[in-house]
């Protein structure tokens, strides 16, 4: 929750946009991450690789961190960042079926 709530003050997304089922780390194909990641603005390739780590591979973000380097600060907002993203993509699907 506290995770949310920071991103909710960084970037002004509401709380409602923030789902909870969302994406779920080891359950997000390869496919899935590459399509939803360029709809995002994420880049730098450890960081890429810390956010693969954890929602394709499964690794908890703890993991993920040890083994990129990447800063913890940083993976909790992009994993935030993609799964309002996610959430965004969700709803609009509607429109195209």
């Amino acid at each position: 929750m506290a995770v949310k709530f920071l991103f909710h003050c960084l970037s002004g997304v509401s709380m409602s946009q923030l789902k909870e089922s969302g994406l779920i780390p080891g359950k997000v194909t390869s496919q899935h991450f590459d399509v939803l990641l360029s709809f995002t603005g994420i880049r730098g390739e450890m960081l890429e690789a810390a956010l693969r780590a954890h929602f394709v591979d499964g690794l908890s973000q703890r993991d993920a961190i040890q083994q990129t380097g990447v800063n913890q600060s940083l993976l909790s907002r992009k994993a935030a960042a993609l799964q309002v993203m996610s959430g965004r993509l969700e709803d609009a699907s509607r429109y195209y079926r």
